[in-house]
Parts: structure tokens; sequence; C-alpha cells
């Protein structure tokens, strides 16, 4: 939030962040977001991603989300 440019910012983040939770715990049991969260701030995101949810990266992470966000404003 540090990092957030304004406040105008805030609800965007929020929404950016429930969504990518929804995501992830669609990916496997919701109960190892937690433990990924952990990991990530451990070892890093990618390192997390990679033993948590079999993702090779964030860049990876970042298209998997993208499509999906996407395939739901289909439906």
């Amino acid at each position: 939030l540090d990092r957030l440019s304004s406040a105008e910012q805030f609800p965007a983040f929020y929404g950016q962040s429930v969504s990518l939770v929804r995501f992830l715990a669609e990916q496997d049991e919701p109960t190892k977001i937690l433990p990924f969260v952990k990991l990530g701030v451990e070892t890093g995101y990618g390192e997390a991603l990679r033993a948590s949810y079999g993702i090779e990266s964030v860049g990876q992470l970042q298209r998997l989300w993208l499509a999906d966000v996407l395939s739901l404003q289909g439906r």
C-alpha cells in the first residue's frame, strides 16, 4: 500500500487482491494460501508459486490469472 501513488488506487488494489486470492483458492485447497504467503515472504514469490501451486513464475501467474479474469467476464 505504501507504493500506491494515491488513495484513489486503493479500491483497485483491494479488488485485484480479492480476485487473485479467489484464483489461487480455486487452483488447489484454499488452506494453501496462508502457507504460500508465508513461504513467499521467506523465499520469494517465484519460489513459493513453484512449490505451492506448480506455477513457474510470477509472469506465468499473471498470464493465468488474466486469462481466468477474462473468462469470467464472458460468463
